[in-house]
């Protein structure tokens, strides 16, 4: 399958955000231009960790469920995440979490959309903090009823005004993915640029979604 029919049949992001430490929501910099629907949206924060990523998906034209896999060594994970300035202090091991000698990611300075062996390490390196409910590298389950927090989910990382946790906009056979950014992997000062997409049950790639993580000098 090309890269163009996959991109076209797998998952769409509905939603690529942050969320504070407290699960609630980071709103988006007002944008420059409100007409323009290519304007990659910007998240402000006054410090580079002490925050999570939260990206949404849900089946594309494929009909496929979401992947549920953020890392997977055998090759590039269903949650392929990018950055393109470092985070923390990079080295060459892959998901190096543990201490006494964790480290950080590497950047990908234009985004890599054909990925090969070099970018699924990034993919995975960035992505194996992407946790679910049991502290596993996986996504987490969304429905209809947890969309905004109108009933309480177990499984979702964002924490509405309701007080109930849920997904922002995946519904029905949706998956939320939330990886925590911690001092080991924290943003450089000013802008990074973050790439993201999501692959289906049967290895479609879906388009990509971007934001921009701006945090203050």
């Amino acid at each position: 399958m090309s890269p163009t029919s996959s991109v076209a049949r797998g998952p769409q992001i509905v939603y690529l955000g942050l969320i504070k430490a407290q699960d609630t929501l980071v709103p988006p910099e007002p944008p420059i231009n409100p007409n323009d629907p290519n304007e990659i949206p910007v998240y402000r924060r006054p410090f580079g960790s002490g925050f999570s990523i939260v990206v949404e998906a849900i089946p594309g034209s494929s009909k496929r469920a979401v992947g549920p896999s953020a890392y997977d060594l055998s090759g590039c994970p269903d949650l392929q995440i990018q950055a393109t300035r470092p985070l923390g202090i990079p080295t060459d091991a892959v998901c190096d979490t543990q201490e006494p000698n964790p480290g950080g990611v590497p950047a990908i300075e234009v985004p890599q959309l054909n990925p090969d062996p070099i970018a699924c390490n990034r993919f995975n390196d960035l992505g194996c903090r992407f946790l679910n409910g049991d502290n596993m590298p996986k996504k987490r389950t969304c429905t209809d009823a947890t969309i905004q927090g109108m009933t309480d989910s177990t499984e979702a990382c964002v924490r509405f005004d309701s007080g109930n946790h849920g997904c922002v906009a995946a519904g029905d056979n949706g998956a939320q993915f939330c990886g925590f950014v911690d001092k080991y992997i924290e943003f450089l000062p000013g802008d990074t640029l973050v790439t993201a997409r999501v692959r289906d049950t049967q290895q479609n790639l879906g388009p990509p979604a971007q934001m921009i993580v701006r945090v203050d000098q």
